[in-house]
């Protein structure tokens, strides 16, 4: 069982807004709980055309998405995420439990800043986004 961020983690992405896309319905709620308890400010969809309205609407300072997900995937929407700001990308983050299909190298070349495997460990989640945001762009 993953372990929950400690007291030090609790605070890492302390205001940060993250936009969260995964389409399974329990596992959204997890990783949301998770970036929560990191004191990030997280908005939800449920698939790649819903992150993409709500990426137009609210303007994240981070994006977090499952690769694999019905219609559209992780890649279709970092390219049109890219193309709405391609001056000002926003950092972006894979998630995906399908690492035979999909490798860290293929990720990281298509955009992504960052490449983590499912199952996630919520405090490996946290530092993970904090490393991203900190790191150099």
């Amino acid at each position: 069982m993953p372990a929950s961020p400690s007291s030090a983690d609790q605070r890492a992405l302390d205001g940060v807004r993250v936009l969260l896309v995964e389409d399974t319905d329990d596992t959204r709620e997890l990783l949301a709980f998770a970036l929560e308890h990191c004191a990030a400010v997280v908005t939800t969809a449920a698939s790649a055309t819903e992150a993409l309205e709500s990426f137009q609407r609210d303007r994240p300072q981070i994006l977090v998405t499952d690769l694999a997900m019905p219609y559209h995937d992780g890649y279709w929407l970092l390219r049109q995420v890219r193309a709405l700001a391609p001056g000002t990308a926003v950092p972006a983050v894979a998630l995906t439990a399908f690492t035979e299909r999909y490798s860290k190298d293929q990720v990281l070349a298509a955009g992504f800043d960052a490449f983590i495997p499912k199952p996630i460990d919520p405090t490996d989640l946290c530092r993970a986004l904090r490393q991203v945001l900190s790191g150099p762009r």
